[in-house]
């Protein structure tokens, strides 16, 4: 070691160009480089590694608008570690808040409205849930004060319940709106006659929109316009409604009925009588708006009032959030374009988004300047158009630049995501922040969700339009055949034609109309029963038996048809006098009796154009004092009947309804134009309906349910047409 000097490396290497180590000095060569060229190597890789120690370089962020926090509890939006935004976010995702957005809305506070199907606040919400149990919420009450109806505030809910679709939709979308008022207005005015003390509700609303899109709207317009209640504006309202033609006349009927069909839901209905959020305070009170999966395109509109209402009270704060997943899932929100509130947002597909927006995209990415891209994103051509628009949206000069492409997320690592920001023109990488356990909310309060009582000074009326229209049957059998015939081919069989004898007179009725098993005549040449079903006025398709369903059954109406041989003429046109009368009136028992004497039960007011005979209760309890020494049976409803009775020129019965008693309830009610079980009322009411058809000197006897009375008149005419076309001349 002592002889290891610098000069001994020369030596050495001037030792191989000597002749004797000439063969092999190439390899002498090789190894020394190997030998000593590591040492250096690993000399400036520790230089390197405690330069950078000593002097780290900061890191390149592209979070400009992100503030480090040390605790961002109610300071913004959790993007990723320590980094937040104060802006409104959206996030594309396919698992709802279970991503990004979760940490954040663990940790809010104070005034904020969630909207979904399940909850996402922490502690107690009020709830308001449409389709189930929860608080219930009118949207008309803004507009409603006990001395006048504010047309004002009921205008501005018209024209986000009915936008215009594109420029050539706005004179229609106007006549919607004046329309909409006006019908409100009738319905307020008619309440306001009655002292009822109640604001209109959707579902009031809707009852009468009905009837103008199933009839001809014009006769009922005319019949509406002649109401005495009516207030001046609500005349102008509708006169200018009158004056549109037939065809803007349907297209408006048709207009209403589209936003308003989802307040006919019975649940939706009960959801929307009352105001339970009248003494919550909405700046202190988380807010959840339930609404279940497949059910936003129908509830948008309700949505998007209460979003007006909600924003309205709360727009004095800065915390305040409006929390919203799966966005693009809703039909348009026109609050959501008005600004003025933050907002989180989930999505599922931009391009979609971008469908439901159209024209109005670029106003909804001025409402969201920061969007999320997790790496489970679909995306596709269409969202990259969607991004483009955005990027439009902050840079109108880079007409052509998309952020994001599709194949941009094959360089996203599990756990990572995508941010866009308008001062940044490439996406930021960062990773998920980590997610909470999900949240469990409870609810403040719940209505039991069952649909209350149609004020009756709205029945009323309602049913005298109904009687002045010329109702037509729905488009289609309000029960789908489970059973129909075909041939090899699959293709439908005709139901046959099977023939029935009413005396001299014969006919061939399809073999399903048939009420005895679609099986045919019951007794050749007296009589035979058929069935039909409300509201179609149509039989069920062969092999259906109406007991297959509580639907068929409580739909069902029975016509007992019967030949009268053994009366003449003069009897026969006097048979429906025996229904008002007892059998022999010359008895002083029977002529004293109040349940079968026309004269001794109370007249009241026509309705659907029928005289009603009510029983007199007061009268029983005497009469059966005096007869049995017992007024127990006069009191029970179920044993007395009430008449409805239409007359002819001559003041004979041309028709006699007899229906169970008015203070028994309903047992069914018209839910979307079907008649439905009413499972929280005990019984079910019926009518047997009488009259006569004087050319086949016939008697008819039908049965059905008496929520479906007010539809006597059709009823009966489609019998009268189905005897008339089947007979065989």
């Amino acid at each position: 070691m002592s002889d290891l000097r610098m000069g001994r490396v020369f030596d050495y290497w001037a030792v191989l160009e000597q002749p004797d180590f000439a063969p092999f000095a190439w390899r002498m060569r090789v190894s020394s480089i190997a030998g000593a060229l590591p040492a250096p190597l690993l000399w400036l890789v520790g230089v390197i590694r405690t330069w950078r120690q000593a002097f780290p370089a900061p890191p390149i962020s592209r979070f400009e608008p992100l503030t480090d926090v040390p605790c961002p509890a109610r300071q913004g939006v959790v993007l990723s570690r320590r980094k937040i935004t104060a802006a409104s976010v959206l996030v594309t995702s396919t698992s709802g808040f279970d991503t990004t957005l979760r940490p954040t809305l663990r940790r809010m506070r104070g005034a904020s409205l969630y909207v979904g199907a399940r909850a996402a606040q922490r502690g107690t919400v009020a709830r308001f849930a449409p389709f189930g149990e929860g608080l219930r919420w009118n949207p008309f009450t803004e507009a409603w004060t006990p001395d006048r109806l504010r047309r004002d505030v009921l205008q501005s809910l018209a024209q986000r319940w009915f936008p215009p679709e594109d420029q050539d939709s706005r004179l229609l979308a106007s006549h919607l709106c004046q329309a909409f008022v006006a019908l409100v207005g009738v319905v307020d005015d008619i309440l306001r006659e009655a002292k009822a003390g109640l604001p209109p509700t959707p579902g009031d609303v809707y009852r009468f929109a009905e009837v103008l899109d199933r009839a001809e709207p014009r006769p009922v317009l005319d019949a509406m316009a002649s109401l005495p209640m009516l207030s001046p504006a609500t005349r102008e309202g509708l006169q200018s409604w009158r004056s549109l033609d037939e065809a803007a006349l349907g297209q408006v009927c048709s207009g209403l009925i589209r936003i308003l069909r989802v307040f006919g839901d019975t649940t939706v209905d009960a959801a929307t009588r009352g105001n339970d959020f009248a003494h919550i305070d909405l700046t202190t009170t988380p807010m959840w708006f339930e609404v279940p999966k497949g059910s936003e395109q129908a509830i948008a509109p309700l949505l998007d009032a209460f979003l007006a209402r909600w924003r309205h009270r709360t727009r004095d704060l800065d915390d305040a959030w409006f929390v919203i997943d799966t966005v693009d899932a809703y039909s348009r929100l026109p609050t959501l374009l008005d600004g003025g509130m933050r907002c989180l947002a989930t999505v599922r597909r931009l391009s979609r988004l971008r469908r439901r927006y159209g024209r109005d995209m670029p106003h909804v990415w001025k409402r969201f300047p920061c969007v999320v891209l997790p790496r489970d994103s679909h995306f596709n051509e269409d969202d990259e158009n969607a991004l483009s628009d955005y990027h439009r949206a902050y840079r109108p000069r880079d007409y052509r630049y998309t952020p994001v492409r599709a194949n941009d997320f094959a360089h996203v690592h599990d756990g990572d995501q995508l941010v866009l920001t308008p001062s940044n023109t490439i996406p930021v990488r960062c990773r998920v922040p980590k997610t909470p356990p999900p949240l469990i909310a409870t609810s403040s309060g719940s209505h039991q969700g069952e649909a209350m009582a149609f004020p009756q000074p709205l029945a009323a009326v309602l049913a005298s339009l109904v009687a002045t229209a010329d109702m037509p049957p729905p488009s289609a059998i309000a029960v789908e055949p489970l059973v129909v015939r075909e041939d090899r081919r699959g293709n439908p069989l005709p139901v046959p034609l099977v023939m029935s004898t009413f005396g001299p007179h014969r006919f061939r009725f399809p073999q399903n109309l048939y009420d005895n098993g679609q099986s045919g005549q019951d007794r050749p040449g007296e009589a035979t029963t058929l069935s039909v079903q409300w509201p179609s006025l149509e039989p069920l398709p062969m092999g259906v038996d109406y007991h297959d369903t509580t639907e068929t059954f409580i739909s069902r109406i029975t016509i007992d048809v019967s030949y009268i041989d053994k009366l003449t003429d003069v009897q026969y046109r006097h048979l429906l006098s025996r229904h008002i009368r007892p059998p022999d009136p010359s008895d002083p028992v029977q002529a004293s009796d109040p349940d079968r004497n026309l004269g001794l039960r109370i007249k009241s007011t026509p309705a659907y154009g029928l005289i009603p005979y009510l029983a007199d209760f007061d009268k029983l309890k005497v009469y059966y004092q005096r007869i049995h020494d017992s007024a127990y049976p006069a009191a029970d409803p179920r044993g007395n009947q009430d008449w409805y009775l239409h007359f002819d020129g001559d003041g004979n019965p041309k028709t006699v309804i007899k229906c169970d008693s008015r203070f028994l309830p309903d047992g069914s009610r018209i839910v979307g134009g079907k008649l439905v079980d009413a499972i929280d009322e005990d019984g079910r009411s019926i009518c047997d309906h009488h009259f006569l058809i004087p050319e086949y000197k016939i008697a008819v006897w039908m049965t059905y349910s008496r929520t479906v009375l007010f539809d006597w008149r059709r009823i009966e005419d489609h019998v009268r047409s189905v005897m008339k076309t089947s007979q065989i001349r």
